[in-house]
């Protein structure tokens, strides 16, 4: 297998769980949190804040600026 076939797996395992993740926030928001829940949870430090700032500006640079 090559690194990209690989890379693309992960990509595809991640939005997955992701989905699961979602759909089960939907089904029991009694034992799993909403994501905007979460993110709000997470992002309370401001160090964090910045940090998710710092990889969003990554991204972007990396991703979109082409």
């Amino acid at each position: 297998m090559t690194s990209r076939v690989v890379i693309i797996a992960g990509f595809v395992l991640l939005f997955v769980a992701g989905g699961i993740l979602l759909a089960l926030s939907r089904t029991r928001p009694e034992r799993f949190a909403k994501f905007t829940e979460a993110l709000a949870h997470v992002t309370t430090p401001v160090q964090v804040r910045l940090f998710v700032l710092a990889v969003w500006a990554w991204l972007g640079w990396h991703f979109l600026a082409r």
